[in-house]
């Protein structure tokens, strides 16, 4: 058993995201569509994996609606097989705060 999968088990989380972290995180996932995208146009094969639900980042028009997604539809999320992706979508208020965030400045 992993340090993660054990902490988890007794309800410890390993570490706790800040809703500028978040944030960043959003603004990073709408930049990563735009590389892939052109990458795609190109013929190259490369591919960055996203820290949010792909299918969220595709719909998304900036980070902000992109965690509104996220904070609407949290299962897509919490269904992720990445660890990371789970951890933003398991916090509602930590989204709500980036949303906050995102229209402040």
């Amino acid at each position: 058993m992993s340090e993660r999968e054990m902490l988890a088990e007794h309800g410890t989380q390993l570490m706790e995201l800040k809703p500028s972290t978040v944030l960043q995180a959003a603004r990073e996932d709408i930049k990563r569509h735009r590389r892939n995208r052109e990458a795609a146009v190109m013929g190259e094969c490369s591919f960055e994996h996203f820290a949010f639900h792909r299918m969220h980042v595709r719909k998304a028009a900036d980070a902000e609606s992109l965690l509104v997604r996220a904070l609407m539809e949290p299962g897509l999320g919490l269904a992720s097989a990445k660890y990371n992706t789970r951890l933003i979508y398991s916090d509602g208020n930590l989204l709500v705060a980036a949303i906050k965030l995102a229209r402040s400045g």
